[in-house]
């Protein structure tokens, strides 16, 4: 018999090889699938957001705080507590209903699913779709419909580039210039059959606000030339220290950078 695993956490690097997503990609094998958890060092996130991408739960930075680690694992727990309870829910009814009517022929069946409430925004709540053959019950067919609380998700760096002669290569001193970069990334992927729908965003507006907590960056510093986006978007200087990206449409899979830089007062 297989083994049944409730969640996986994983390192991504083990014996200088990235045999985290070899664990991730076998676990999405299983049925159901368990989250996948990856703990990386800080030079290994862009795989780790490829990850997310490829269907793993979360990542972990380390070293990590253990409250840390346990609120994602109590996260993770309630995901399968609730995947148990709709999969056992779900194999009641194909033992109660009896679809004799469409034995022999082919048939759509809706189904809809309810987002519990308190999700964190960017998780995946799998619901299991068992289609049971009543001429032979052994025979069945196991289908993953993933809901995604929210699939566009922002990542913001920042760095500081000195050239003033001043202090080092990277200090923040007057006349300094800070870029920050927005990675943003429609996590939304179609694993299994090929008639699963891809989620697109449609009309995304990032909005940069430098005099809205917890930014403080329009009161110290000033514009340095103009803000850009390495996609589809359009950028707007709405004010001195006020930027907007729009994105008319994002694809699954798709991500892009929009860009702004800042002088140091």
């Amino acid at each position: 018999a297989r083994k049944k695993y409730d969640v996986i956490v994983t390192d991504l690097m083990m014996e200088g090889r990235k045999e985290g997503l070899d664990v991730l990609h076998k676990a999405q094998t299983l049925l159901p699938p368990p989250p996948v958890v990856l703990v990386t060092a800080h030079a290994d996130i862009p795989t780790c957001k490829q990850a997310l991408n490829d269907g793993a739960y979360d990542y972990i930075e380390k070293p990590f705080r253990v409250e840390k680690m346990r609120l994602l694992l109590q996260r993770m727990a309630e995901k399968v507590r609730l995947v148990t309870e709709n999969e056992f829910l779900r194999e009641r009814v194909n033992t109660e209903d009896n679809l004799d009517g469409i034995i022999g022929a082919s048939a759509n069946i809706l189904v809809r699913v309810t987002e519990p409430s308190g999700k964190t925004v960017l998780t995946g709540y799998d619901s299991i779709i068992r289609a049971a053959s009543v001429a032979t019950p052994a025979a069945n067919n196991k289908t993953i419909d993933r809901l995604y609380t929210g699939f566009v998700r922002l990542d913001k760096t920042s760095s500081v580039s000195n050239s003033t002669g001043v202090g080092g290569a990277t200090d923040p001193v007057p006349g300094a210039v800070i870029t920050y970069n927005i990675t943003y990334t429609n996590v939304s992927s179609s694993n299994g059959d090929a008639n699963c729908v891809k989620l697109t965003a449609s009309s995304v507006v990032i909005t940069e606000d430098g005099l809205a907590a917890p930014n403080n960056w329009g009161t110290y510093t000033t514009n340095n030339g103009s803000p850009s986006d390495s996609g589809s978007g359009t950028v707007v200087t709405v004010s001195a220290s006020k930027y907007t990206d729009t994105i008319a449409s994002l694809a699954p899979g798709a991500s892009a950078v929009f860009t702004f830089k800042r002088s140091i007062n």
